[in-house]
């Protein structure tokens, strides 16, 4: 009876856990003097994970590809150990607005990336860590 209740207590409590663990995000945030647009990553996580959504903040205007009437669309994305790639394009997909390219890194104990976020024809220096 002892096991009963055992295995049903962690059977519950891998159940209420796994959301937690489910999604999250990364954010890639400008580095150095020049300043930049930042980029939020939604992702889910595990096997098959990815990227889902992402918004974009110039500073004045925070744009995002999630969402009905979403002003702008993910195009690819692509994350593994490696790699972090994302275009980004407007809605109706004629023009890129931005282009992440991206190597994997530790950054502050996690598993991030390093790279540039090109914008508005200029490529900026990114550091993007989990959110």
């Amino acid at each position: 009876m002892k096991t009963g209740w055992s295995l049903a207590i962690v059977v519950a409590a891998s159940i209420w856990a796994a959301p937690a663990h489910a999604s999250g995000g990364l954010f890639c945030e400008p580095v150095g003097k020049s300043g930049g647009p930042s980029l939020n990553l939604s992702m889910t996580r595990g096997d098959p994970g990815g990227i889902f959504g992402a918004t974009l903040d110039d500073g004045g205007n925070s744009r995002t590809t999630m969402g009905e009437g979403a002003p702008l669309t993910l195009v690819q994305a692509w994350i593994d150990d490696h790699y972090l790639f994302v275009d980004i394009a407007d809605a109706d997909m004629m023009h890129y607005v931005a282009r992440l390219r991206a190597k994997r890194a530790r950054i502050d104990g996690a598993l991030g990336a390093v790279g540039t976020l090109e914008y508005d024809g200029k490529k900026h220096a990114v550091r993007c860590g989990e959110s």
